[in-house]
């Protein structure tokens, strides 16, 4: 007998950030974009999400957690 571990699939939730490139030029304004993910993606699931919706290469810039009292209940740690 085989058993096999599925995951359990779990909903999706908005997830807002800003988009701040590495490379930074005069003039720059970072803006706002929003995408759906699940608690359970891993981080290559949210470059593919970000590539998939704002057409932003996966190597064109970093992702980092802030905490503040309105977001954290987006983010486990």
């Amino acid at each position: 007998m085989m058993t096999m571990l599925l995951p359990i699939p779990s909903k999706k939730i908005k997830c807002m950030f800003f988009f701040v490139p590495y490379e930074i030029s005069e003039g720059y304004i970072n803006y706002s974009c929003a995408i759906e993910i699940r608690s359970s993606d891993t981080i290559m699931d949210l470059r593919n999400s970000v590539v998939e919706k704002y057409g932003k290469s996966t190597s064109s810039y970093t992702i980092t957690k802030v905490h503040n009292n309105e977001f954290t209940k987006y983010f486990s740690t």
